[in-house]
């Protein structure tokens, strides 16, 4: 709990909020991200529950290319994800367990621009 307060009270993390779209317009999940050295923590408590064999993958996008940020345990925590550099938005795609090369659009959930 400690750790996750240090990220979210840390003025080097930016909060970027990413809302739902059609699929799921009540979603919503917050990246945290520090610019300046690209650690990435994803709260995505408010996604739903995915069907068995699948999983959330969240993406960073810069200049229009998805680049994958990791995967998402649904475990009610603040989840540490992979450093990002740059970005202008993050969002979230609901995977095949284990994620995949490039993000199913028809299946995006959230998105929120840096």
């Amino acid at each position: 709990m400690e750790a996750e307060y240090n990220v979210v009270l840390n003025p080097d993390f930016i909060a970027i909020t990413m809302k739902g779209l059609p699929i799921s317009p009540e979603a919503t999940s917050i990246v945290y991200w520090n610019k300046e050295d690209g650690t990435v923590y994803v709260n995505a408590n408010n996604l739903p529950a995915p069907e068995q064999g699948k999983q959330y993958q969240l993406w960073a996008l810069k200049g229009g290319q998805p680049v994958n940020a990791g995967m998402i345990d649904m475990n009610g925590k603040i989840q540490f994800m992979e450093n990002i550099s740059s970005a202008d938005a993050f969002a979230v795609t609901l995977e095949p367990a284990g994620g995949s090369p490039s993000p199913t659009l028809e299946l995006l959930y959230v998105i929120g621009n840096v």
